[in-house]
């Protein structure tokens, strides 16, 4: 009993923090440009996946969005990627397999990603 209690909360509070999440990626790509925002995250056999957001908003757009609203840039050790952070929260701009960039969510005080945003290649 005390195990179905503790994974309803744990589902409600994982769902709470990518609704959370998904509401400040939007308003935060929303703000300045975009005029999409799609969700097309595929069904994985029954697994939860890492929502997937299609947006028409740049690379560009949304760094300078982060940016104007304090967060802090900084690369990552490896060059591939750039961090924004501020108050606990963190977002990562870095280059998907195929090369085009992607806006990683991280749930908060962790790295795990709990949303992936598709970002249109600089115009």
């Amino acid at each position: 009993m005390k195990e179905v209690v503790k994974e309803t909360a744990a589902k409600e509070v994982k769902q709470v923090v990518k609704e959370t999440a998904g509401k400040e990626v939007r308003e935060t790509i929303k703000e300045k440009t975009s005029s999409t925002y799609e969700n097309i995250t595929k069904e994985s056999r029954g697994k939860e996946s890492v929502r997937n957001i299609k947006t028409d908003a740049t690379q560009g757009e949304v760094s300078k969005t982060l940016k104007e609203q304090g967060y802090k840039e900084t690369l990552s050790k490896d060059g591939k990627a750039t961090q924004y952070t501020k108050d606990g929260k963190k977002y990562v701009i870095r280059s998907d397999v195929q090369g085009n960039p992607t806006l990683d969510t991280k749930k908060p005080g962790t790295n795990e990603t709990i949303i992936k945003t598709r970002l249109e290649q600089n115009k």
